[in-house]
């Protein structure tokens, strides 16, 4: 199973059919992925399209995320140039660093703003933990639930929270770009409706 045949959409059924060849119940997938067993029922039926993180933990548990065959429990990750992998959004484009470790207390990714206007608070972003945005290109503003929006340039950082709203807004007339690392569980970041294709690059 190859990681560039698998995108949201289709991860469920290859999910499903793993599950069956190998006697696996979703008790068995859950307690390897920390993803909730209503959750994946619902991505095995195509009910719902998996969060970043959820995808990238269900790859990993196919065998299929590390290019290098690194166990998903050992405690080191290198990603080299252009072996990140790519999950693109409406708003986002997300190159996802050290996919090979399954069990990690730190996320890292690095994105592209392309979200100019700020959504509903509705529609932004809350998640367990707390996280951690620098800025490598372009201007961002911040908006915090309990804080009034402040304004990153390139070499700024922040540190907030998780659990409030939040959103990522780019003030540059192309792309920004920003390193986040976040603390939270694999399958607990929500990104919001997404149009995505994951990919390696």
């Amino acid at each position: 199973m190859n990681s560039d045949d698998l995108q949201p959409e289709t991860i469920g059924p290859a999910l499903l059919a793993f599950r069956g060849a190998k006697g696996l119940t979703l008790q068995d997938v859950s307690q390897s992925t920390g993803i909730s067993v209503p959750t994946l029922s619902k991505i095995e039926n195509c009910k719902v399209t998996p969060s970043v993180r959820s995808f990238v933990s269900l790859l990993q548990f196919l065998g299929s995320a590390s290019a290098s065959g690194t166990s998903s429990t050992a405690r080191r990750a290198i990603t080299r140039d252009g072996e990140a992998i790519r999950y693109e959004t409406t708003n986002h484009i997300f190159d996802i660093h050290a996919a090979d470790l399954l069990d990690k207390a730190m996320h890292p990714i690095v994105a592209e703003i392309v979200q100019h206007d700020v959504p509903p608070i509705d529609d932004w972003i809350s998640h367990e933990g707390d996280e951690f945005i620098y800025v490598l290109a372009g201007r961002v503003t911040v908006y915090l639930a309990d804080y009034r929006p402040y304004s990153l340039g390139k070499g700024e950082s922040t540190y907030f929270d998780s659990g409030m709203k939040h959103i990522v807004i780019s003030e540059s007339d192309d792309h920004a770009q920003v390193l986040a690392i976040s603390t939270s569980s694999a399958n607990s970041l929500r990104l919001g409706p997404e149009k995505s294709a994951p990919r390696r690059r």
